[in-house]
């Protein structure tokens, strides 16, 4: 993780009832010949009401946000990112009902 932003940190917080685990790919480092003995993969899991800390950099892979900003989808996209919370597609809430999301919502014409 040889990113400038692998110490800016994100907190996510688990506003359910039900433990959160998800993984996030990270990738391999160095020169091939430890790879072996390397674990590609970040583990999370983050308990009711609790909050995690995780690496900016996997924002996006978290939580999959849409031109109008509402969370589409994503490894966890029901964690709420604490710095700027967004509001979850009504067709992934889980374990909370989402504020009501007029964009979301196509408009039928007749």
């Amino acid at each position: 993780m040889n990113d400038e932003n692998e110490h800016i940190l994100t907190t996510w917080k688990n506003p359910t009832s039900k433990t959160v685990k998800f993984r996030l790919y990270k990738g391999y480092e160095g020169d091939g010949k430890t790879w072996a003995r390397q674990k590609p993969w970040l583990n999370y899991e983050v308990a009711p009401g609790k909050s995690v800390d995780i690496p900016v950099q996997y924002d996006q892979a978290i939580q999959t946000i849409d031109v109008n900003g509402i969370v589409m989808g994503g490894v966890a996209p029901q964690l709420v990112n604490t710095r700027h919370p967004k509001d979850v597609h009504p067709s992934i809430s889980v374990g909370f009902p989402p504020p009501f999301v007029e964009s979301a919502v196509p408009s039928v014409k007749k």
